[in-house]
């Protein structure tokens, strides 16, 4: 006669089950991001102006004041919004396609990481975290190239990550390497604006729940956040072109021009049908679930600069990026500010850990399906195709063109 297995062990047994699926799903998930950005980057239709640009501020040792490439507004006043993106970019390329690949597939691979450590750190319920991490991957690599963008994505995460970790901070000076990526962010991209939205809203938050729990004013609190805000703003003006740089960002969302004729400035239409509208409402529910988990608990200025972007995916889809890696920051913040609900007490707590695994094991079935549609030839995901259709020159930069102008030392323009 057998005896039925005793709950720890039943315990025990699903607990190595999470973790052994945890590991899985991050592997397959890491995998996903650094093949998906080990693919030829010269494919982009911008790429060759970026290179070009960098090429130009290398080599005369000043920044671009001036369009030296733009044929119809030629010497016309300019105001470069990615002077230490497009250098970088430049000094990649002296390795070849293989060098930029390699960068793209690193920062991939860093912002990935910086939000792993985040949820080893601040440990939030694995049943609605894998799956979030999953759908933001799937709404994200679209966008996820060599592009300005990506340091964006890359200071969204950091930023959020760095600020939930430091949230009990009594010095300003544990945020300066903030400061210093924030130099870098709005050397790189628009989206810098970013970076001082949610420090000051995070520390005005902050202040505000010490005062409301406290019953008096934290003016510790007040002075650390206050400090650490005015350094990531000054942060803002380490740039050659001084406030006009700040100003860009509104001009270009205001600008019915650039939003009439950049088609990933279109807007995407609010059809539920739509897969990326389904899995923006999925991850919406996500969070919704956390709250409940954490009694309440989140990031109120991470939730609401997450649903502005929800928005504002469908005035330009191009912050559907933005948009995906709010997500994983906004989550994660419920596991930093909230009180979880104790599972343990209810009347089937072995069926619940159950439930859980099986939605783990789910995402990482999710995560495979990636990266086996990587090895698939036909799949836009491919590398392998993208590598191969840059070999066969059958890309969008008039390379070829460009080359038999060079070989014949023809000078003019492409227009």
């Amino acid at each position: 006669m057998t005896s039925e297995p005793s709950p720890s062990s039943q315990h025990g047994f699903l607990d190595r089950m999470e973790r052994l699926l945890r590991l899985l799903f991050f592997v397959l998930l890491y995998t996903t991001v650094i093949l998906y950005g080990f693919a030829p980057q010269l494919i982009y239709p911008d790429m060759g102006w970026h290179l070009a640009q960098g090429e130009w501020m290398v080599h005369h040792h000043a920044f671009l004041r001036q369009d030296v490439f733009n044929y119809p507004v030629l010497h016309a006043p300019l105001v470069n919004e990615y002077p230490f993106y497009q250098i970088v970019i430049w000094l990649a390329w002296r390795f070849g396609e293989i060098g930029a690949a390699a960068l793209c597939s690193f920062l991939l691979a860093l912002i990935l990481l910086i939000i792993h450590r985040g949820a080893r750190k601040l440990s939030p319920p694995e049943f609605l975290f894998a799956p979030a991490l999953l759908f933001c991957v799937l709404l994200a690599i679209t966008r996820a190239t060599l592009r300005p963008e990506i340091v964006t994505s890359l200071g969204i995460v950091l930023f959020m990550v760095t600020l939930l970790l430091h949230r009990e901070a009594n010095d300003w000076k544990k945020i300066w390497p903030l400061a210093l990526f924030q130099i870098v962010w709005i050397n790189s991209h628009s989206g810098f604006i970013l970076g001082p939205a949610l420090t000051i809203g995070f520390g005005v938050e902050l202040t505000l729940r010490h005062w409301l729990h406290e019953r008096k004013f934290p003016l510790a609190t007040f002075r650390t956040w206050a400090a650490s805000s005015l350094l990531i703003v000054l942060a803002c003006f380490a740039n050659p072109y001084g406030l006009q740089r700040l100003l860009l960002p509104f001009y270009h969302q205001g600008s019915e021009i650039i939003r009439a004729y950049v088609t990933e400035m279109q807007p995407l239409a609010f059809n539920t049908g739509d897969f990326f509208v389904q899995a923006m409402i999925l991850e919406l529910l996500f969070i919704a679930a956390a709250c409940l988990v954490y009694r309440g608990g989140l990031c109120w200025t991470f939730l609401l600069v997450t649903l502005f972007f929800f928005k504002e995916t469908f005035v330009s889809q191009r912050h559907m990026a933005v948009f995906a890696m709010l997500v994983p920051g906004t989550l994660l913040s419920a596991a930093a500010f909230g009180r979880r609900i104790d599972f343990t007490a209810v009347r089937h707590p072995l069926a619940l850990r159950l439930a859980g695994n099986i939605v783990l094991l789910t995402a990482a079935m999710g995560a495979l399906l990636l990266v086996h549609s990587e090895f698939t030839p036909t799949s836009a995901l491919s590398p392998f195709s993208r590598w191969r259709a840059w070999q066969l020159h059958r890309v969008e930069m008039p390379v070829t063109a460009t080359a038999w102008l060079r070989e014949n030392q023809i000078a003019g323009r492409l227009l």
